[in-house]
């Protein structure tokens, strides 16, 4: 592979257009969204301790945010701006981090994550579509034809290259953070999602300036330290060993259960969706809820995704007393 600003004076026989990568990434990405959340917007989009959305409402906040961020990021892309890096750098992570504050306050702590995900992807798809390909291809014709070419169009192209790769890191995080419950279930996660953004763009600015024989050691020690910091200030380790010092009874935990958790899992769900108990897991006796602890602690106070939807109601308290008897060993005598 060779990049060049102008028009080569030989196009080569076989010539390889790097943008499928990008369409079918894309694509795919977004069938997958489609299948998990907005089929089932209820269960995996809609959080009504966050905000009481209907489907269609957060389906609609989805795609609206999107369309704003590229529309945002484009404009800012043709303005004057993009001639400041750092001023442009600057902005664009104040735009994004109230994106990601909205969204992360309309949609469940999961949905919104991922929908900064799709943004930045929709971004990245967007300038390989709009300005980098239509760039490639005026180079080409310009070479077959022996026209001049626009200097201009290699350069616009450049600059939208290299904002991709300055986006990729932060998307390859989103794209695995449902594994990761501590960041999108704080109550802090749009702040985490931007510390994590804004240091991994660090690391790919310290590996841009290398490539160029510039060494700024410091930019990556800065960025790597702020990932150590936030990860040991939101480790579920540090706060278990709080919440694991603060006795709950077992009457406690079951009360919580019992108003927000048999509508479904029991012999006789009375939930008007749920007629029989979701794969077969029962919370009617004190035996029952102990042997399901540890999927208790996974799915109720890790990474919030039961109750669906968060369908009964449970609260941050509710989840905590959940925690703190799971953690002193679910004990039911």
């Amino acid at each position: 592979m060779e990049k060049y600003q102008v028009a080569p004076k030989v196009i080569p026989k076989h010539l390889h257009w790097f943008k499928y990568e990008a369409y079918f990434t894309w694509l795919s990405g977004f069938s997958l969204m489609f299948i998990v959340y907005y089929a089932d917007a209820k269960a995996f989009m809609i959080d009504p301790s966050v905000m009481a959305l209907t489907p269609a409402e957060a389906i609609g906040v989805g795609i609206a945010s999107m369309l704003l961020g590229w529309g945002i990021y484009d404009l800012m892309s043709k303005s004057k701006l993009v001639l400041r890096q750092d001023l442009f750098a600057l902005v664009g992570i104040l735009v994004l981090g109230a994106l990601t504050y909205i969204l992360t306050h309309l949609l469940s702590g999961r949905a919104a994550y991922i929908h900064v995900g799709a943004l930045l992807g929709t971004i990245m798809v967007g300038n390989v579509f709009f300005t980098i390909i239509p760039s490639q291809k005026a180079l080409v014709r310009a070479a077959k034809t022996g026209q001049p070419l626009d200097a201009s169009l290699g350069k616009k192209a450049g600059q939208r290259s290299l904002h991709n790769n300055y986006i990729t890191l932060p998307v390859v995080f989103i794209m695995l953070s449902n594994h990761f419950p501590s960041t999108f279930g704080h109550s802090g996660n749009w702040l985490i999602l931007m510390v994590i953004t804004v240091a991994s763009m660090g690391i790919k600015h310290y590996w841009n300036l290398l490539d160029r024989g510039v060494k700024r050691t410091w930019v990556l020690v800065a960025s790597i330290g702020a990932l150590v910091v936030l990860s040991a200030a939101i480790s579920p380790a540090m706060e278990d060993t709080v919440d694991a010092a603060i006795p709950v009874s077992f009457t406690e935990a079951n009360a919580v259960i019992q108003r927000r958790c048999v509508q479904c899992h029991s012999a006789n769900p009375t939930d008007d969706v749920n007629h029989v108990a979701p794969n077969g897991v029962k919370y009617d006796t004190p035996e029952e809820i102990k042997a399901m602890a540890s999927k208790i602690m996974e799915r109720s106070v890790r990474t919030h995704t039961m109750p669906q939807g968060n369908k009964t109601g449970m609260t941050d308290e509710e989840r905590t007393v959940l925690k703190r008897w799971i953690l002193q060993g679910a004990q039911i005598q």
